[in-house]
């Protein structure tokens, strides 16, 4: 699912040196930079306890160095003055629509 998210960062919002962190870091799965250098940091979660959405959002939003900080999880999507939270829905069905896309979603599934 991180993979997903970070190619969609990539395709979708011109993130640039998007890297999925695997697990180093328990707050942040995926990180790199928006143009001029900003740095972002993501989180995903495919929860659907509202509570520990909350508290991953909470932990993000710690995360000062990062000018971006966006949540992708099971909420619908929308932006907060502090983060962005992208509906995981969103970012399949966006890949699923575009028969570019179609490889790189096999190829995820069969991982």
């Amino acid at each position: 699912m991180e993979k997903l998210c970070a190619e969609y960062l990539r395709s979708c919002h011109s993130f640039q040196s998007v890297r999925v962190l695997g697990g180093t870091f328990p707050d942040i799965d995926i990180i790199g930079y928006k143009i001029q250098n900003e740095l972002f940091v993501a989180q995903v979660s495919r929860t659907l306890s509202n509570k520990l959405i909350e508290n991953k959002i909470e932990k993000l939003s710690n995360f000062v160095e990062a000018k971006h900080k966006i949540m992708f999880s099971t909420q619908p999507t929308y932006k907060d003055s502090d983060y962005e939270n992208i509906n995981i829905q969103e970012v399949w069905d966006f890949f699923k629509n575009d028969d570019s896309y179609k490889e790189f979603l096999k190829g995820l599934i069969e991982l």
